[in-house]
């Protein structure tokens, strides 16, 4: 792989989280960044929020292409500085332990003079005097048994778990859990109950889900989804209500269902994205790879990969597009990609994922905005990017957003 065209493309399967180890591997080494991926990632993200605007209609289709010559002429940057330093490095290090040490004594000082500590409990905090940051989230991913007996996932430790009619429950990392069958208590005697588990996964969080037989769930913000850990012999069947992207473990005897409040999805084993959110209008499922079947009111409709099917609200039938498969997967891959989309459709995005209420004080503003954000920043950076891009201004009252026309200040 030596073509510009080659190193670009796999720059954008490495941003949108397509890349699999050996192509990670040759990227770094191309980068020349001492297979440092924590640093790729981070120019990622710094450049990420300098290219939202303003359009009409949609993205433009060179953003990756801008982005990957930004990130190529950073790294140039820093090997230029890195060679200038290696000659004076003998030199640096003398000085650096100096004003180490003097940085340490002005610490300990600084920390005797303000009163500044730190404690930790479930909802660790962090003081400075008058000043409280909540460093954790609030809201708790809450995994209900048949029993009915709930668990707080995420206040369970790593490699904890929680049994329950023949299977195990394991939490591998911070959002993500696993079903296992216990060898120990045959799960056959539970296929005619079909018990169900729901996983309740709030606004601000997401949550990978890897069940027993393989397939794998990733739940987002604001998302409720029904299963049952031991899926009879002739189906699975699961249900979503807000977002879910699935990759299905291959079974023809079994096939696949996904239940959503207003259409099914059936699948054989495939790679697929839900949006099914209450508050929104219009419910989609995007192909990435196999095939699914979507049934609507009694219409049926055939998805092939990169097509998505559309369903209103209330309405019937389905509506097949060309699907935008860089924007859908954004939310899974740690951004927001705007691609031509209305305030009030980012807003609620920004909603579920920040865990706050959007209010507009007058009318919704008439904006059309495009780029791509990274997810990992803070609200009143966002908002920021926002304001600017969009002629709009924002004010934050607690937890909701004041939305007002633009007004020169």
């Amino acid at each position: 792989m030596n073509k510009q065209e080659d190193i670009n493309e796999l720059f954008r399967k490495y941003v949108h989280g397509r890349c699999t180890a050996e192509e990670i591997f040759f990227l770094l080494k191309y980068f020349d960044i001492d297979q440092n991926e924590v640093l790729l990632k981070e120019l990622i993200r710094k450049e990420l929020n300098s290219d939202v605007y303003e359009a009409s209609i949609e993205a433009s289709p060179g953003q990756m292409d801008r982005l990957y010559h930004k990130i190529v002429q950073v790294i140039d940057e820093r090997e230029s500085q890195r060679r200038h330093w290696r000659s004076r490095l003998h030199t640096f290090i003398r000085v650096a332990a100096v004003l180490l040490l003097m940085s340490a004594v002005a610490f300990i000082v600084y920390m005797y003079q303000t009163n500044w500590s730190i404690a930790f409990n479930s909802n660790t905090v962090a003081t400075m005097g008058d000043k409280v940051q909540i460093l954790t989230k609030k809201n708790d991913v809450i995994l209900t048994l048949y029993s009915g007996k709930q668990i707080v996932l995420n206040a369970l430790k790593q490699g904890e778990t929680v049994q329950e009619l023949g299977m195990i429950i394991s939490k591998l990392d911070e959002d993500r859990v696993v079903y296992k069958i216990d060898v120990d208590k045959p799960v056959s005697q539970y296929n005619e109950i079909a018990p169900k588990n729901t996983i309740t996964v709030p606004r601000g969080r997401k949550l990978e889900v890897i069940l027993a037989d393989g397939t794998k769930v990733w739940l987002n913000s604001a998302s409720i989804f029904t299963f049952s850990p031991v899926f009879p012999e002739k189906e699975r069947r699961v249900e979503i209500s807000g977002e879910a992207y699935f990759e299905v473990a291959p079974d023809k005897t079994k096939p696949f269902r996904v239940k959503t409040p207003q259409y099914e999805v059936e699948v054989l084993g495939t790679h697929f994205n839900v949006m099914a959110y209450p508050e929104e209008q219009i419910s989609q499922t995007t192909l990435l790879e196999g095939q699914v079947k979507i049934r609507n009111d009694g219409e049926e409709v055939l998805l092939e990969p990169g097509e998505q099917a559309e369903t209103w609200s209330g309405g019937k039938g389905v509506t097949v597009r060309t699907a935008n498969i860089e924007k859908i997967m954004a939310w899974k891959n740690g951004v927001f990609i705007f691609d031509g989309e209305k305030l009030e459709q980012i807003m609620q995005q920004v909603a579920r994922w920040y865990d706050v209420d959007v209010i507009y004080e007058e009318e919704i503003p008439s904006i059309v905005l495009a780029g791509m954000v990274s997810r990992e920043d803070s609200l009143e950076r966002l908002l920021g990017i926002l304001e600017k891009a969009g002629k709009v201004n924002f004010a934050i009252e607690g937890n909701k957003i004041i939305v007002r026309q633009f007004k020169s200040k």
